[in-house]
């Protein structure tokens, strides 16, 4: 996302709680890709790889509580076709992201260029899929879902995530009690 897009979405985007889903996405799409890009720009592929630990687990978390919290009630909507084509539209790139992702973890080659730009490609896509989410998602949850549904599709996609996490065992003692997995509070290694 270029910084003319990011702040396109910013002045777009209401005033959010800090409970609702579009805020929570936010800041998870925010460390995403600052992980990835530490990743891209990491010398050696010792570095690489603790990056992509780090960011595997996370992100896969992410997408599933997305698509089970977000994009299932959004799906759900009647008469909102063009809804529909943008949040699968939106899963189909999430698929491309868990498939870069298993590349990258399968692979050997952590300190090569061919790593390195398979790495940047997930990067670029991740950029474009959290542009178009927030440019396109994110007004279409504002105008069908009121603030109070919105915080209740948050606290739910937390829960979820909290499922998710604690299931692949990537949960801390202490995400548990606050109820947050967020990638800084996932413990992969």
């Amino acid at each position: 996302m270029t910084l003319h897009d990011e702040i396109q979405s910013l002045l777009q985007a209401p005033a959010m709680n800090v409970d609702d889903v579009r805020t929570l996405l936010r800041l998870d799409h925010e460390e995403a890709l600052q992980v990835a890009r530490d990743m891209v720009d990491a010398e050696d592929g010792e570095a690489r790889r603790a990056l992509l630990r780090q960011l595997r687990p996370a992100l896969v978390t992410l997408i599933e509580a997305e698509q089970r919290e977000v994009y299932a009630p959004l799906r759900q909507l009647r008469g909102t076709d063009t809804l529909r084509d943008i949040a699968s539209m939106r899963l189909a790139e999430q698929q491309m992201l868990e498939t870069a992702l298993a590349w990258l973890a399968k692979s050997r080659k952590s300190g090569s260029d061919e790593w390195r730009t398979q790495a940047l490609a997930l990067l670029r896509l991740l950029e474009r899929h959290v542009g178009a989410e927030h440019r396109e998602l994110f007004g279409a949850l504002g105008e069908h879902f009121d603030d109070s549904a919105l915080t209740a599709m948050g606290r739910r996609f937390l829960a979820a995530k909290t499922q998710i996490a604690g299931r692949s065992g990537n949960r801390t003692n202490a995400d548990h009690e606050r109820g947050s997995v967020g990638m800084a509070a996932c413990n992969f290694d």
